[in-house]
């Protein structure tokens, strides 16, 4: 791959990066001797920390991600508890019914395993 073709793949990954995040993003120049330049980039970082906690109700952080894997887990646990009530199936169906949640669940978690290391691989390179 070109220098050039790598530039451009950058760009494109870097607009996604920032996309996830909503475009939110702050340069430091962590070489300057200047006082007031660093007191004007610790300024705009907790702007923008005070922005986000504002859009977030009051929280530092979220990460929908890990909510979209505990909400999966609670709907896992839901349909669980559902099975096991239902006395009109044999114990047969409902270990498969168990299995087959089993399973959607597992693959839910490859997803957002998969869609996090994605994201991971291109922000640590």
């Amino acid at each position: 791959m070109t220098e050039k073709k790598m530039m451009r793949l950058w760009k494109i990954i870097w607009a996604e990066i920032l996309g996830l995040c909503g475009n939110r993003h702050v340069l430091f120049d962590n070489m300057t001797k200047d006082e007031s330049k660093r007191f004007e980039q610790v300024q705009q970082l907790l702007s923008l920390v005070n922005s986000v906690i504002a859009q977030n109700g009051g929280q530092p952080y979220t990460d929908g991600i890990f909510a979209e894997g505990k909400k999966e887990a609670m709907k896992l646990r839901d349909q669980q508890e559902e099975v096991a009530s239902l006395k009109a199936y044999s114990k047969r169906e409902i270990s498969h019914l168990n299995e087959q949640m089993h399973l959607a669940h597992d693959l839910q978690l490859k997803r957002i395993t998969e869609m996090v290391n994605f994201h991971l691989h291109f922000v640590c390179i």
